[in-house]
């Protein structure tokens, strides 16, 4: 964001099992007890091997606004 834009918004920090639609630009429903609502995958990294690790992504996102959508 530039200096002069006022616009704040809601990130989160997600772990999830491995999904691979989930990539960077994709929009993601999340809901729990703590966060509902959509948001956009910022960045994404993937984990896992097929020795002894457990296959997830962990992804920063970003809220989705109503004005962002286009009508």
């Amino acid at each position: 964001k530039l200096k002069g834009d006022k616009t704040k918004r809601s990130g989160v920090q997600v772990k999830a099992l491995l999904n691979a639609r989930i990539i960077p630009g994709s929009a993601i429903k999340i809901e729990s007890k703590l966060i509902n609502g959509w948001f956009k995958v910022s960045s994404a990294r993937y984990f896992g091997s097929y020795n002894d690790n457990d296959w997830y992504v962990e992804c920063f996102c970003k809220e989705i606004l109503n004005g962002d959508i286009p009508v």
